[in-house]
């Protein structure tokens, strides 16, 4: 399993990832009093100055469609998933509760893909075919 940097590309071991310099997740970070640790803890930053899990790329689109409002997300996930693959598109109902959300993960349409050309365009055709599907049947097979 690698972690690879939104910025530069650059690939590192769990190790090598651990060993990166360390910086507050958010900027404006508050202290907690008693532990003297940030509230939202570190992050680690590539060489390239490149921030993980703070500055990483997404496309996000949200419409109503079938009488729901649905949020189609996808991420650069920064850690490699298996064969290669480091970005998602997940499918969300914005309506439902936080364990109804699975059931629209585990959809048809969730997908994982190896570059940031593939997810965008994965991207782009699964909106038109969301809104299509969600006028006919059920997302969920």
């Amino acid at each position: 399993m690698k972690w690879r940097c939104g910025g530069c590309g650059a690939k590192y071991t769990t190790e090598e990832y651990l060993k990166l310099k360390q910086g507050l997740s958010k900027d404006n970070d508050e202290i907690d009093e008693a532990t003297g640790v940030p509230k939202h803890g570190y992050i680690g930053i590539c060489s390239c100055g490149y921030k993980f899990h703070n500055e990483n790329w997404y496309i996000q689109d949200k419409f109503k469609a079938g009488g729901k409002n649905i949020c189609i997300s996808t991420v650069d996930m920064e850690l490699e998933q298996i064969g290669g693959m480091y970005y998602e598109t997940v499918i969300f109902d914005v309506d439902k509760s936080k364990e109804d959300h699975m059931t629209l993960i585990l959809s048809k349409y969730h997908r994982r893909h190896k570059t940031k050309k593939e997810a965008r365009d994965y991207h782009i055709e699964v909106v038109e075919r969301v809104k299509d599907d969600l006028n006919e049947k059920t997302l969920v097979e």
